[in-house]
């Protein structure tokens, strides 16, 4: 007995070709996709977190060095007044004079001050202005990736690895036939 064939034979053609095609399924590539975004955003990180710790950097010292103005204006306000007021009273010019030169007019008593108050003696404790408070020293951002991005041997490091990671999503991502 002859063994009979039960698949029909395929038909030649156009439909044959697109029923064959709709049966196939497409390769799955979804994974270069994510490989590219991954090599992509480990380059970003590498470019991007040495221009934000460099801003925090420039922040911080306009932040210390708007202090230190500050101090200087208040020091020179303090210095002027003091200075008008040495040329309008005629009595605080002669008390520095006496002061300064540690003369004791007739019938004034003076304050006895033992010899560690030189300091004292002179005028410019008068127009002394206390040092603003110390900011606190520069912390560059912290976490793991910053440190990487930060150090510049670590960083030659991530960058080749984006670079590779974005080569491989390109090479093995899909391809039009």
């Amino acid at each position: 007995m002859d063994a009979q064939d039960n698949s029909t034979p395929a038909p030649d053609g156009p439909a044959a070709l697109a029923a064959a095609q709709e049966n196939v399924e497409p390769p799955r590539h979804g994974w270069t996709l994510v490989v590219l975004c991954l090599g992509l955003a480990t380059l970003g990180a590498c470019v991007l977190m040495p221009a934000i710790d460099a801003n925090r950097q420039l922040r911080y010292e306009h932040e210390k060095l708007t202090a230190d103005k500050d101090q200087v204006d208040r020091q020179i306000a303090v210095n002027d007044e003091f200075l008008k007021k040495m040329a309008d009273d005629p009595q605080l010019v002669e008390r520095l004079a006496q002061r300064q030169m540690r003369v004791i007019r007739e019938g004034t008593a003076v304050l006895p001050l033992s010899s560690d108050d030189d300091k004292l003696m002179s005028p410019f404790t008068l127009v002394d202005v206390p040092p603003p408070a110390p900011i606190a020293a520069y912390q560059p951002s912290g976490g793991i990736l910053a440190d990487w991005c930060l150090d510049s041997k670590r960083q030659m490091v991530l960058i080749a690895a984006g670079l590779f990671l974005v080569a491989v999503g390109l090479v093995c991502g899909p391809t039009n036939q």
